[in-house]
């Protein structure tokens, strides 16, 4: 339902049916987070993008590579460097 409201240009919509998906994840289940930045990247929302993978960060202790490749790549959906670069310096430190 997302993707439909995303490729139909309607991002409120959109971004509403996403906030209700962060509402109900739960468990130790990481690819929701994966989703939820890959389509807030696909919105151009880089500042959510962020905010769930610092509330990813703060879920999970350990973090496997290919969670910062998924993060990198909604950052370059999204068409910014300015936030991935922030995400790596503080990765990286």
């Amino acid at each position: 339902m997302v993707v439909m409201y995303i490729k139909s240009g309607l991002l409120e919509k959109a971004e509403e049916c996403l906030r209700k998906l962060e509402d109900v994840i739960m468990g130790w289940d990481r690819r929701p987070y994966h989703n939820l930045m890959t389509l807030y990247g696909t919105m151009g929302r880089e500042e959510e993008v962020y905010r769930i993978w610092n509330i990813y960060k703060a879920s999970f202790a350990n973090i496997p590579n290919y969670r910062y490749h998924a993060v990198i790549s909604a950052l370059i959906r999204s068409k910014t460097l300015r936030v991935l670069r922030r995400c790596m310096t503080s990765a990286f430190r």
